[in-house]
């Protein structure tokens, strides 16, 4: 028996699928997009995903790749808004 799609979101044996969980299709941003979006260097990205520097900005680790959530870097500017200015630490 394969191992398809349709098995890991819990399609019966029977032959018809169970409506599974919606998974987001929205598409993660690389360091280099998200240092054009803020207008600011990749190091300045890489250091405050990494928790270096202060503000945090959140990330996904995928093997030795870092990406980003788009609605985290919106959530990330408000955050900075709020207290002023993005200014690295």
């Amino acid at each position: 028996m394969a191992f398809d799609a349709e098995t890991r979101l819990g399609a019966d044996l029977g032959g018809g699928a169970r409506e599974g969980p919606s998974l987001p299709r929205e598409k993660l941003l690389s360091v280099t997009e998200v240092a054009q979006w803020l207008d600011v260097s990749r190091a300045w990205v890489y250091e405050h995903s990494n928790g270096r520097r202060r503000p945090y900005l959140p990330s996904v680790k995928l093997g030795r790749s870092v990406r980003f959530r788009p609605e985290d870097v919106e959530a990330f500017i408000l955050e900075c808004e709020r207290f002023g200015s993005i200014k690295a630490a």
